[in-house]
């Protein structure tokens, strides 16, 4: 695991040196961070690991983290790579087996992401990814799932839309069957912002299901220098629940 690591890293390294982009789009304007940052490692707690004091909430346990997924930036502000890790609880030993995953974003000639490559715990390509710009705020990308003797199935894609100041502010999802295509679900998430740009709440409502729309809402417990959400909650719609309890450190430049 150490050695992939390190070959992973020096990957990420080389593709920071072709991520020259010319745009004025950048990863970490889409995201919504303010600064020239470096790493983001995002932690997310259900609510049961936290404790709720004087309408604030707090963390019982900091090791108990459902996910935790890593930011690879290089300085041009675009994201090269992302380490998610779940901690996954044998249930037969009982003991926790780390399960990696391993994304890892190319550029085009301008400097643009262009697709990915998505690997497993094992090492193995599962996911591959194309990135396509129709114009400077919006793309579709397009996930295949790859087989081990290579063969490329479409399981998803996913239509982009970017305000003018290329916050994320809507997408629309369609997956498909690996096996004969067809549509398996079809929904869109749009994003609202408070007026400092903070994310305030997200909507998806359902194409393929006959379910009403869902609604979360964010809220913000602490910043750091750079005004950058260090602790965010995210309630149910009717903001009455936590749901999850968002941790983020980051590094900067």
């Amino acid at each position: 695991m150490r050695m992939f690591l390190t070959i992973f890293i020096s990957v990420s390294i080389f593709s920071s040196t072709k991520a020259q982009s010319k745009s004025e789009h950048t990863e970490a304007k889409e995201y919504g961070f303010y600064g020239k940052v470096k790493t983001v490692v995002q932690y997310d707690f259900i609510a049961d690991s936290t404790v709720k004091k004087d309408s604030a909430y707090y963390l019982v346990n900091r090791n108990g983290y459902e996910l935790k997924r890593t930011y690879f930036f290089n300085p041009k502000g675009e994201v090269d790579s992302i380490v998610s890790l779940y901690p996954y609880k044998d249930d037969f030993t009982k003991k926790i087996i780390p399960v990696y995953n391993y994304l890892i974003y190319e550029f085009n000639n301008v400097g643009r992401k262009s697709g990915f490559k998505s690997y497993s715990n094992e090492r193995n390509l599962d996911v591959q990814g194309e990135i396509t710009w129709i114009d400077k705020t919006h793309y579709i990308q397009k996930n295949y799932e790859v087989t081990k003797d290579g063969k490329k199935s479409k399981i998803k894609e996913i239509s982009f839309s970017l305000t003018d100041k290329f916050r994320e502010l809507s997408y629309e999802v369609k997956t498909f069957g690996k096996v004969n295509g067809a549509l398996l679900t079809h929904y869109i998430v749009t994003n609202s912002f408070d007026q400092a740009g903070y994310l305030e709440k997200k909507r998806v409502e359902y194409k393929a299901e006959a379910k009403g729309p869902d609604e979360n809402i964010y809220k913000y417990q602490k910043y750091d220098k750079m005004k950058n959400p260090c602790e965010t909650l995210e309630m149910t719609g009717d903001n009455k629940r936590l749901k999850t309890y968002i941790l983020t450190e980051y590094s900067y430049y």
